[in-house]
């Protein structure tokens, strides 16, 4: 009689599997049939967060909807992969998506419980990491026998159109792990603080332990929960061979070390001003790169704009004013790299309205058309001190008149350096710039001073500024490289060179068998409009720009000392070639003069190299 029911038993298991087999292949091949719905399937990548960083290699940004950095299963440690593998699915580099002894198991232990245990509550799962995935990327969470069969039979055809390490890449990247972090990177940052390849074993045993239960498994709130099932996946590994049981027993011992969530802080959202300067002139915008996972290298060097930044808020303090505004940029005068950008968006530092007239910042422009003529720069010229009402006519060197921001008395020469700015903005800012006359002021931002000053300081070359050197896409693959294009002359190198030497206190030209350099001090200029500060000061490499407002400009000297010591703190900071001497272009002749009476050469005198 026993032997009767336990071969009845039998025979009806067997029917019950080869029925549900006969099932599973009428509803494998109605499924195929709905092949736009598996194709999606197979195109889905998880969406991952965007990446900036900076030039001095600090993470400065991100920008998600999702926070998720996707990692290639190259870049995925193996140990991580196995302790994922041992908590989730032991056999799925056998299984061809699906485990039907898993499925047998759990069924019997779900109909164990409700008969006899009376308990249904939570229904024991047998989920393949396959499934699990396909689960993820239909976003389905119904509890129904028609949505498993779905998800098994899109399992199976994932397996035979991808690899297992693609199928386990996507999953270790799709899996929500708790504390708003998807995917394995995200949650070894928000969890440790670490990197994949920085995690230990029992770390990765810990975040193993997370995909069965995220929110109930933070070790801030259940502490003794989440170590109890790291220790279970540690066993797991032992079992499977993937560590020693000694070693699992030693790493059970160990204590969990994780970041308090409260304490956890995010890379702050990009700059807009900067991130509308990244996206400005490449092939996606904000809207289409988002979530695109892309990895962005900028010019931007973080420690020099944190230090900036700083000396900025001490500066308000200083003045005792909260409103201090400040647009600083230092520019790259051999590729033309930012490697500064602060821009005070918000508080109307945009603006710098001036007066066309030589006094004002176009004054070195309006110089660069004196010196096109032609004009020996120590030559002596009419000149009226404009501090000084009642003050005659004095003649006063070119170099001297552009220091002492004496006005020109010569009409002929004012005439001829007038139509030469006019010239020079109308090729460099964008609009009619011939409908303004002397009495109009104009507005110019940041940009547009750049654009203006950077052919004399870059020795007549019209360097494009950028934001971006590169871009890699989620895998790695470089997709995006900035090339410097053959930059166009600005201005002729020669009279670029002579303005550029009017900003500065020249000590010395060396003279090289194949070059010749001149070594410049203290290269500085600023303009006072308004109440707006123009400053400059610059290097043979970098330049330092920056308008500030917003305080009390009657103490101005005190300000120029103070952004002196910023600008040359900053200078420092970044330019690593430590070569800040001047190419003196071919055309520009070099002779010895006394140092203190400009006369020619006499080797008895003390002397240093002038040109003509």
């Amino acid at each position: 009689m026993l032997l009767k029911f336990i071969t009845t038993l039998f025979s009806l298991f067997v029917l019950a599997a080869i029925s549900f087999f006969a099932f599973l292949i009428f509803m494998y091949f109605s499924y195929t049939k709905d092949i736009v719905v598996f194709e999606n399937i197979l195109k889905s990548q998880p969406v991952s967060a965007n990446r900036f960083f900076s030039e001095d290699g600090m993470l400065i940004a991100e920008e998600y909807d999702v926070h998720r950095i996707y990692v290639t299963d190259k870049n995925i440690p193996e140990y991580l992969k196995l302790a994922f593998i041992s908590a989730e699915d032991k056999g799925f580099y056998n299984h061809p998506g699906f485990d039907f002894k898993s499925i047998i198991r759990a069924t019997s232990q779900n109909i164990y419980n409700y008969l006899f245990v009376r308990d249904n509550s939570r229904l024991i799962g047998a989920s393949t990491i396959t499934q699990q995935l396909i689960k993820n990327l239909l976003n389905d969470n119904e509890r129904t026998i028609t949505r498993k069969l779905k998800e098994i039979i899109y399992a199976i055809k994932l397996e035979r159109s991808l690899s297992k390490e693609k199928i386990l890449e996507l999953y270790l990247n799709e899996i929500y792990l708790g504390r708003g972090a998807f995917g394995v990177v995200a949650a070894s940052e928000k969890y440790f603080g670490k990197t994949l390849n920085e995690l230990d074993i029992e770390e990765m045993a810990l975040l193993a332990a997370l995909p069965k239960a995220p929110s109930n498994y933070d070790p801030q709130e259940n502490y003794e929960s989440i170590k109890e099932r790291r220790d279970w996946v540690l066993e797991r590994m032992a079992e499977n061979g993937v560590i020693t049981k000694v070693v699992a027993r030693i790493m059970q011992e160990s204590s969990i070390n994780y970041i308090d969530k409260d304490l956890y802080r995010k890379p702050n959202l990009l700059d807009k001003n900067i991130a509308d300067k990244v996206r400005s002139n490449l092939y996606f915008d904000a809207n289409t790169a988002r979530n695109f996972g892309l990895t962005h290298f900028l010019t931007i060097n973080q420690n020099a704009t944190d230090y900036i930044s700083g000396q900025i808020e001490k500066l308000e303090k200083i003045h005792n004013q909260g409103e201090l505004h400040a647009d600083i940029r230092i520019i790259s005068l051999i590729s033309g790299r930012t490697l500064v950008d602060i821009q005070d968006s918000q508080k109307n530092t945009k603006n710098y309205k001036i007066n066309m007239n030589e006094r004002s910042i176009l004054r070195p422009i309006y110089f660069s058309g004196i010196i096109k003529s032609g004009i020996d720069l120590n030559k002596k010229l009419l000149s009226r001190d404009v501090d000084i009402e009642d003050a005659d006519p004095a003649l006063v060197s070119v170099r001297k008149l552009f220091r002492s921001r004496a006005a020109i008395v010569d009409q002929n020469l004012k005439g001829n350096a007038e139509a030469y700015l006019l010239e020079y903005l109308q090729d460099k800012i964008e609009g009619n710039m011939m409908t303004y006359n002397w009495d109009e002021k104009i507005e110019l931002n940041l940009d547009d001073i750049l654009s203006l000053y950077i052919p004399i300081l870059a020795g007549g070359l019209q360097l494009d500024t950028y934001h971006v050197d590169k871009i890699d896409d989620k895998n790695g693959n470089q997709i995006y490289l900035h090339k410097n294009e053959d930059n166009k002359e600005g201005l002729k190198s020669e009279i670029a060179f002579k303005v550029k030497s009017l900003f500065c206190d020249i000590e010395v030209v060396q003279i090289s068998r194949n070059n010749k350099y001149m070594e410049p001090r203290n290269c500085v200029y600023y303009n006072q409009n308004g109440d707006k500060l123009f400053y400059l000061k610059f290097t043979g490499n970098v330049a330092f720009f920056a308008i500030i407002s917003g305080v009390d400009l009657q103490r101005g000297d005190h300000l120029i000392t103070m952004l002196d010591n910023i600008a040359s703190d900053s200078l420092d900071s970044v330019d690593k070639v430590q070569f800040n001497n001047f190419l003196i272009p071919d055309e520009i002749n070099v002779q010895k003069i006394n140092k203190n009476t400009g006369n020619r050469y006499n080797y008895k005198d003390n002397y240093v190299w002038e040109f003509f």
